[in-house]
């Protein structure tokens, strides 16, 4: 047991380690580019400005992902509880990867299924920013690591009584 959490550690420490490298050596390629002359250009240099705002914030959300799992671990993470709908967290979080997976040529389902009580609404008791970012997570995950031409579904279901949440995807 202590191997194989020694090992997740380590996988994870590469995999934030390769996060990290590919936002900053993006915005080492734009800084360049721009002390090379582009800055001076009025339509490449705003251009190029907007996209370091990109990455930078990329940055800052995945620090900010790091800190809300270092609190997790240690039992320090604050949860906001609160009535939300799943089948809208679902549909928001799927809407925002769209974009990334229509790129990748994924094709991007959601399901809801509903006892048709509600008008179709599961409704939960949940912190709905840290369920938003949980699916978020997963979805970016499958985008990134499902082939070109893959499939990648989320959804919501009533489960009893109880909501059931998913992401499945074609990938390894």
């Amino acid at each position: 047991e202590v191997r194989r959490a020694e090992a997740a550690r380590r996988d994870f420490i590469a995999n934030v380690s390769h996060e990290l490298r590919t936002p900053v050596a993006a915005l080492k390629a734009l800084v360049e580019t721009l002390e090379a002359g582009a800055i001076d250009d009025p339509l490449e240099g705003p251009q190029f400005l907007r996209r370091m705002h990109i990455e930078v914030d990329g940055l800052a959300q995945l620090v900010a992902e790091l800190l809300d799992l270092a609190r997790a671990e240690a039992g320090r993470l604050e949860l906001h509880m609160a009535p939300c709908r799943a089948d809208e967290l679902v549909r928001e979080a799927a809407e925002r990867i769209r974009p990334a997976a229509k790129q990748a040529s994924l094709s991007l389902n959601v399901r809801i299924e509903s006892d048709g009580g509600d008008d179709g609404e599961l409704w939960v008791r949940a912190d709905s920013r840290r369920l938003g970012q949980v699916l978020s997570n997963l979805l970016g995950n499958a985008t990134k690591f499902t082939p070109a031409a893959g499939c990648i579904e989320t959804g919501a279901r009533r489960r009893d009584q109880l909501i059931e949440m998913w992401v499945s995807d074609t990938g390894m």
